[in-house]
């Protein structure tokens, strides 16, 4: 075990809360797959919500109003409202993550000093 100390310079007065998040390459590049995979699915899952809502409504359009499609509305609507917000969070996640520094024993910038 060893003790980490980070000195940093901050350009914006705001920025005074850091997360700090241990990891290695691995973790990280598994963080940004993660990431990728969560907004592909998100995305994947919206369209099919708003293609079904499209389809639902127009059946249900010819048909006279079908309780049934209008039951599926519904339920699909408050579905589409939260992959929405998700697709929000995704991308305020990408945002707060873009802002990171990775730091490393190996940078030139970096100073590792021993036990004191």
């Amino acid at each position: 075990m060893r003790d980490v100390y980070l000195k940093m310079t901050i350009s914006d007065e705001r920025d005074i809360e850091f997360m700090v998040v241990p990891g290695n390459d691995l973790y990280f590049r598994q963080l940004a797959v993660a990431l990728e995979q969560l907004a592909a699915a998100n995305d994947a899952t919206l369209k099919a919500l708003l293609t079904l809502a499209q389809t639902v409504g127009t059946v249900g359009h010819l048909s006279g109003g079908d309780k049934a499609a209008n039951h599926t509305l519904k339920t699909v609507a408050p579905l589409v409202e939260r992959n929405t917000v998700a697709k929000d969070q995704i991308q305020f996640i990408r945002l707060l993550l873009g802002k990171s520094v990775r730091v490393q024993p190996e940078d030139p910038k970096t100073e590792v000093k021993g036990p004191t």
